[in-house]
């Protein structure tokens, strides 16, 4: 398992024009117990389908950390607006540009992973977030997220 310095975070991020859509074609939610896990299911599988969801564990395989990024605490440069719980499209950039920024800094941090697995959970990773984010700003889109 990998270990690394501070606090442990996590979050789930939804882009929220494709989260929206997915709710619309989902349909209500289901009172039942086994009809709304099915209905969860069909859910989660079309947000994964869609490129529209990223989770950051809360351990210690954070890739944002690597980034000396904070779900709560965010860089001065970010200084960004959440919104009922929704990153702002504004926001959504300048979390692009902090990412582009420091990919250099996420590479060497990630070669310096002493484990093989490591490091290919972590490029896999950064590139599943790369989509992601340059997806949420290419649809002009805000991030929900739950921290």
């Amino acid at each position: 398992m990998l270990l690394l310095r501070g606090d442990y975070m996590g979050a789930d991020l939804y882009i929220k024009t494709i989260s929206d859509e997915i709710d619309n074609k989902a349909g209500p939610r289901p009172n039942e117990e086994l009809e709304f896990s099915k209905w969860m299911q069909v859910k989660d599988a079309m947000m994964d389908e869609s490129g529209g969801y990223f989770r950051d564990s809360y351990n210690s395989s954070n890739l944002l950390n690597l980034i000396d990024f904070s779900y709560w605490s965010t860089p001065e440069e970010l200084k960004w607006t959440i919104s009922r719980n929704c990153l702002t499209v504004a926001s959504v950039r300048k979390l692009l540009n902090y990412w582009n920024a420091n990919k250099v800094k996420l590479e060497l941090v990630i070669k310096c992973k002493q484990r093989a697995d490591d490091r290919t959970y972590f490029i896999n990773k950064a590139k599943e977030f790369d989509t992601f984010i340059n997806k949420a700003v290419e649809l002009k889109s805000s991030i929900k997220w739950s921290v």
